[in-house]
């Protein structure tokens, strides 16, 4: 099995607390609201939200904060393995936690499942609480079509101060926020988290 694994430095990634490198190249840290779902991508035939987990440590004025789940919308095809139009394909990437998943035509998204362990909660001072775990995301998306009008957290250039209010949806399944572009019927949609449900 050849090991694959999210460049958390390339084109399109999203990792650790979270550092987004969008479609540019241009790096920056996004802090979402923990419990926050946002928009990644949204285009009008394709968007992935993500949902925010996080914490905000005693005498720090914003959240730590990761990517636990991603939902998926795109188009009007059905999301089956292979409906004649795109091919779905889940591949184990190593031995464990990573997988690629391909949309045919659409997108390759590169994922790892990561703990945040004892030692990184130390050394970043995270004051995660003793009696939980956080797992999230690393993860490193590449398209092959999208259209030429794009937003989201890794679409535009996020500002520096506010702003993200209107990147904000009412849930991880919602296609809608202030500065959404999808516009397809969100019948073809997919869900991938860390837990099963």
């Amino acid at each position: 099995m050849a090991v694959r694994r999210p460049k958390c430095e390339g084109y399109g990634s999203v990792c650790y607390d979270p550092l987004f490198v969008g479609g540019d190249g241009v790096l920056f840290y996004f802090h979402g609201a923990n419990g926050g779902d946002f928009p990644l991508v949204s285009s009008s035939d394709l968007q992935i939200n993500g949902h925010f987990i996080g914490t905000r440590p005693t005498g720090r004025t914003c959240n730590f904060s990761w990517v636990q789940a991603l939902f998926m919308m795109y188009g009007e095809a059905e999301w089956r393995t292979n409906d004649g139009k795109r091919e779905v394909l889940v591949e184990r990437t190593d031995d464990t936690n990573s997988v690629r998943v391909t949309v045919g035509g659409l997108l390759v998204m590169d994922m790892k499942v990561t703990l945040i362990r004892a030692k990184e909660n130390r050394v970043h001072n995270y004051q995660l609480p003793s009696d939980d775990s956080f797992v999230h995301f690393e993860t490193q998306f590449r398209f092959f079509k999208l259209t030429d009008l794009v937003e989201g957290v890794i679409g535009v250039p996020m500002p520096m101060m506010g702003g993200e209010d209107k990147y904000h949806t009412p849930s991880l399944y919602s296609p809608l926020c202030g500065a959404c572009r999808f516009q397809s019927v969100p019948s073809a949609i997919s869900t991938v988290d860390g837990v099963d449900k």
